[in-house]
């Protein structure tokens, strides 16, 4: 949005949502966690009717905000009222839900679609604020901390989901991180090089682009299939000094294969993408162990054992982490190409000009002027990591996805949303922290 708008749009299609959404059902009262359907509660009836009286003239007044004509007087207004907007549903949810559940610890309370209507414009006003002048949002982070911090919640019923067991959750959560913290590196150390050599050469361009973005088109479902029996034929006849062998002969192959003109070329790419694929879930599997054992792996290596005594299976981390790892390179490559391209040629001009060699252009001007979308591509192969590893729970990976599966199979909808809400927090922090990084690492003459 430009800085000297007239309005803020953002901020009136928020207050638009909001409004009628204030007679809607805010809140849902079920009798138990096992039952889907409950009584819905609006902000008017008795209990609620001072928060609903609050939120409309918030509300009305954020609309009124949004149409004053100088951003000078409406960025800071906007964000006052933000402010107090988040503290008060951020306290709200906590102790409207209590004062609904009573003293019957069996009820559940949680959000209907009036309540989940306001929370996404508040939303809205944030991006609002965030366009206007970002400085001020520093005032509903604080509002929302406080009254975060401040407010009980143990009438939500995702809260109770929680406190069934506490400790299965903080597991998930940590096996979730560590699945996409496993992936994470791979996934960069192949579509780094990948990105590079579509921009490199010409001839590389289209294949790579090509089976990047092919990859994206496979179900995630049917390739943890296809990888299983592949995975475990792997992992019963494959040893580590086997391995090793191979990754001795495998690079000898390929520079000999590299002598023989074009067709030697391929061959030996083609080999060197199979032993790459080959290495890459046994690398998944240590990265794992190492995060959560502190070292590759949890017992002494067994150098003539099959691979499948260090983890190297058709369930568990193996596909997991491989798939992950697939489907993290579409940005990471398309990001690296586009980034490397979009470098001015009166830059790398200049540099040759100056006697710079050309790995000295590529490290010291093209990467540093690439930076940015490098950072890009890493934040929307983390976001696709942080959502797919719920899938992991499929091949008995572990992670957020067990409430998501349990919570469907049990019927119960606080348990599916504990795990959906958790994974989308996870996934808007990740966003909001890089985002914030590739805005500092742009140049200031080019931001938008």
């Amino acid at each position: 949005m430009p800085r000297n708008a007239r309005y803020n749009p953002l901020a009136l299609v928020a207050s638009a949502v909001a409004l009628p959404a204030l007679w809607l059902p805010t809140f849902v009262a079920r009798p138990s966690r096992v039952m889907p359907i409950g009584e819905p509660v609006g902000l008017w009836q008795a209990p609620l009717a001072p928060a609903g009286w609050a939120l409309a003239v918030l509300w009305a007044l954020i609309a009124v905000a949004a149409l004053l004509p100088t951003a000078r007087g409406r960025a800071p207004l906007l964000g006052l009222l933000t402010a107090v907007l988040t503290g008060l549903l951020t306290a709200g949810v906590g102790w409207g839900s209590l004062r609904l559940q009573g003293d019957d610890p069996m009820i559940r309370i949680g959000l209907a679609g009036g309540g989940w209507l306001m929370l996404a414009s508040c939303g809205l006003v944030w991006l609002a604020v965030r366009a206007e002048a970002g400085r001020w949002l520093w005032l509903p982070a604080l509002a929302g901390l406080l009254a975060w911090v401040s407010v009980p919640y143990g009438g939500l019923g995702m809260v109770a989901e929680y406190r069934i067991s506490p400790e299965s959750y903080h597991d998930a959560l940590l096996q979730h991180l560590r699945l996409v913290a496993a992936a994470l590196p791979l996934t960069l150390a192949l579509g780094l090089p990948l990105g590079i050599a579509a921009y490199r050469w010409q001839a590389a361009e289209a294949p790579v682009l090509a089976v990047a973005g092919f990859l994206q088109t496979l179900p995630s479902v049917a390739l943890y299939g296809l990888l299983l029996p592949l995975l475990s034929l792997q992992g019963k006849t494959w040893t580590l000094s086997g391995l090793g062998a191979a990754c001795v002969l495998i690079p000898l192959a390929v520079w000999l294969l590299c002598r023989f003109g074009p067709v030697g070329r391929w061959l030996a790419a083609a080999l060197a993408v199979s032993g790459t694929l080959a290495l890459l879930p046994l690398l998944g599997v240590a990265l794992h162990n190492l995060l959560e054992y502190a070292r590759p792996w949890q017992d002494t290596l067994h150098w003539h054992q099959p691979l499948a005594e260090h983890g190297l299976r058709g369930l568990g981390v193996a596909p997991a982490v491989t798939v992950l790892t697939l489907y993290g390179l579409l940005p990471v490559v398309v990001q690296t190409h586009l980034g490397l391209r979009a470098v001015p040629a009166a830059a790398r001009e200049a540099a040759r000009g100056m006697g710079m060699r050309p790995m000295e252009v590529f490290r010291l001007v093209e990467l540093p002027l690439a930076l940015p979308y490098l950072v890009e591509g890493l934040r929307g192969s983390l976001l696709l990591l942080v959502g797919l590893a719920s899938l992991a729970v499929l091949v008995n990976g572990g992670g957020l996805g067990y409430y998501l599966m349990r919570g469907v199979e049990q019927a119960v909808l606080d348990m599916v949303l504990l795990g959906a809400v958790s994974v989308a927090a996870l996934a808007l922090a990740v966003d909001a922290l890089l985002r914030g990084l590739v805005q500092w690492l742009t140049p200031e003459g080019v931001r938008p």
